[in-house]
């Protein structure tokens, strides 16, 4: 076995993509890719170097590498085509450069390109157009997919033409189209039987062919007062035609809500990515002074969501560990009421109450717990709040570098509701962040990261003119986000399929954010 595998790199040693024509475990090419760029020497001219164990034939592309990891006796003047054929055919693809993104999108194409050039390890006889031709080559399969596709584009698009063709012939004849909207909605989804939408076709043929009722000509009265009834009687006709139009609205809601659930249900599970994700999202709510002190408790809600991505893992079960820390025992969590109770409380693990007979549905985030936590301890914000009034305002925000839950905070915005002319308002110092003045909706300041390197943030407004109150510049709504850590600290024991005892792979994230943050 000659070439072990082919790589691109970047020049710390980082994988954007690897495929391997040998046995070599992740870590072992993970190590090797990333010792290889110390191997290189500023004055080398050769395009190879070698290490205890393999040579690294490698051709610089923009920024990065690309790499052969190859056994030490096996022939390098092959290897040196080989790499210079990958190069042309990488170009090929990616013709605006070789970046992250660029390999993101082309990364099948690549990979396929490795596997014609290069077969058991050896250089395959193969020219670039050749390979450009496997590459490109057609798929009946995807042909007849295609073909499909577009026939559901034009019958739906006739279904549309003519349903616009029917409201026309009923504004001709002076008819309200809400009965043909009621009958579209209706036969979209397979609610009502064919004996009702025959009948109600042949209601329309009726309205066609009947005249409409045409008032009697009168010439025009001035002055003259409608009567008590007449007015009770307009009224009722109204209110009748607004709840017409608000049925006919919760109906066209309802319609785009069963498509939503149906594109989530067809969407096709992308197999790199894992089959489950888990996320523990915390919303913080607290109401300060202007001084900085708590002026109501601190509120912390959090839930547990969990998305099934692939549709053969929709019998799954989850189990959790709950490691609460001292002022966190008393929080009880609270298990959705159409999931399994006597399972969680036994063993805590979030399933179905039959997973045997019912599934969890497929690319949607589904509630399973919820707590709540209360404090009043200051020890528990995320930063420190000063408000300076004199000739000028001032805002300062200090981060708690004391706080153990929070090792820096993300996307800081601080909402100033002062709503006067922006020409009014001179920003005459910004520290840690940027501004925007929206007019008639106040001051935005955008801090993107507070943490120990960058610990303070500062907003200096002037006011041309009129000194605004205090009062105008108050209440100040702030939002941030920490995406690493909770109040509470749950940890994923494991993820397993029910019907195949299957142990699963998942993603689980953590984030607080805030969500009703308020100083008055």
């Amino acid at each position: 076995m000659a070439i072990i595998s082919a790589a691109i790199c970047d020049k710390q040693g980082k994988i954007y993509l690897a495929r391997q024509f040998d046995q070599i475990t992740k870590h072992n090419l993970e190590e090797n890719i990333r010792t290889f760029p110390k191997l290189i020497s500023p004055q080398q001219q050769h395009t190879f170097v070698e290490n205890e164990y393999v040579r690294y034939v490698y051709m610089p592309i923009d920024n990065m590498y690309i790499v052969l990891v190859t056994t030490k006796n096996s022939n390098i003047i092959e290897h040196q085509e080989t790499i210079r054929l990958i190069y042309k055919v990488i170009t090929e693809l990616c013709p605006l450069g070789i970046n992250e993104e660029t390999i993101n999108e082309n990364v099948f194409d690549i990979i396929l390109a490795f596997d014609d050039i290069i077969s058991f390890g050896y250089r395959e006889s193969i020219s670039l157009q050749q390979v450009g031709n496997a590459i490109e080559m057609e798929s009946s399969e995807e042909k007849i997919h295609l073909m499909l596709m577009q026939a559901r584009m034009n019958e739906a698009k006739e279904k549309a033409d003519k349903y616009a063709k029917e409201q026309e012939q009923f504004k001709k004849h002076g008819i309200s189209p809400q009965t043909s909207q009621q009958h579209d909605f209706t036969s979209k989804h397979d609610i009502l039987k064919s004996s009702q939408e025959v009948q109600q076709s042949d209601e329309i043929k009726e309205q066609q062919y009947k005249p409409t009722n045409m008032a009697p000509k009168k010439g025009m009265q001035l002055g003259k007062k409608k009567t008590a009834k007449e007015t009770q009687k307009e009224f009722q006709k109204q209110q009748q035609q607004k709840q017409k139009e608000q049925k006919q609205q919760n109906q066209q809601n309802n319609v785009s809500e069963l498509d939503d659930e149906e594109n989530n249900a067809n969407k096709p599970f992308d197999p790199l990515k894992e089959p489950v994700h888990i996320e523990q999202i915390e919303k913080f709510s607290v109401k300060l002074t202007r001084d900085g002190s708590i002026a109501q408790n601190i509120e912390v809600i959090g839930e547990v969501y969990i998305t099934i991505l692939d549709p053969a893992r929709t019998k799954t079960q989850i189990a959790l560990d709950s490691q609460p820390s001292e002022h966190m025992k008393n929080v009880k969590l609270q298990l959705h009421p159409s999931l399994n109770k006597q399972l969680w409380t036994k063993n805590k693990v979030v399933s179905l109450k039959t997973p045997d007979q019912q599934d969890f549905p497929v690319n949607t985030k589904i509630p399973t717990i919820k707590y709540k936590y209360i404090s009043q301890d200051n020890k528990e914000m995320p930063f420190t709040f000063t408000f300076w009034f004199d000739q000028t305002v001032i805002y300062e925000i200090e981060f708690d570098e004391e706080n153990s839950h929070f090792q820096h905070l993300e996307n800081l915005a601080v909402r100033i509701p002062y709503t006067d002319n922006s020409s009014n308002i001179e920003i005459k110092e910004v520290e840690n962040g940027d501004f925007e003045i929206q007019n008639g909706e106040g001051i935005t300041w955008n801090i993107l990261k507070l943490n120990q390197e960058n610990p303070s943030a500062k907003i200096e407004i002037a006011f041309n003119g009129e000194q605004p109150d205090e009062e105008d510049l108050f209440p100040v709504n702030l939002y941030f986000e920490y995406p690493q850590k909770t109040f509470l600290d749950l940890k994923v024991r494991g993820v397993r399929e029910v019907t195949k005892s299957e142990n699963l792979k998942y993603l689980y994230t953590q984030k607080i954010q805030s969500d009703k943050f308020f100083i008055e």
